[in-house]
């Protein structure tokens, strides 16, 4: 059991501390992917934006980012990168693709939720890359708030998605 303060809220923001849920019950994004499918996660309201796929992977890429600076891992894309962290976009997407990139981006989570559980509490304070103005603690939130924002946009494209195959468009 996490005693540390600062880890629990950690933990907390990540919704994975053993026993909670958020305070306004948030799903997380491998929450929210759940109930999309292949075709829901392809999908663009425009051409030039992002589909679900491609958040999530991005979500994922970065979650595995902090947890290699956090366990001092490397970590690989397992997706063609446009740049880092963005996936090239996918022409089609099977049923079976999908559900493996979902388990990545599920694996993803858990080894970060991991890392941040094991950290020493001595190390919350510890500049990241060399920066004093940036400690451990504050990439955690950062990557908190990074996945929370992105959350936001799966569930939205994932209800934007249902309602296009009601009305058609």
């Amino acid at each position: 059991m996490v005693t540390d303060h600062r880890i629990r809220s950690a933990l907390s923001g990540l919704d994975a501390l053993e026993g909670a849920t958020s305070w306004n019950e948030t799903p997380t994004h491998v929450e929210v992917l759940t109930d999309v499918d292949a075709d829901a996660a392809l999908w663009r309201p425009q051409p030039d934006m992002k589909c679900i796929r491609d958040i999530a992977l991005h979500v994922a890429y970065w979650e595995d980012r902090v947890t290699a600076r956090l366990t001092g891992a490397t970590t690989t894309a397992p997706f063609a990168e446009r740049e880092p962290g963005d996936p090239e976009p996918a022409i089609s997407l099977t049923p079976s693709a999908w559900n493996q990139e979902r388990a990545y981006v599920a694996a993803a989570r858990n080894r970060l939720v991991n890392a941040v559980a094991e950290l020493n509490p001595d190390e919350l304070d510890q500049p990241v890359n060399n920066n004093p103005d940036r400690t451990t603690i504050d990439m955690i939130h950062q990557i908190t708030v990074h996945s929370m924002y992105h959350t936001a946009q799966i569930k939205i494209l994932s209800q934007l998605s249902k309602q296009r195959t009601l009305y058609g468009s």
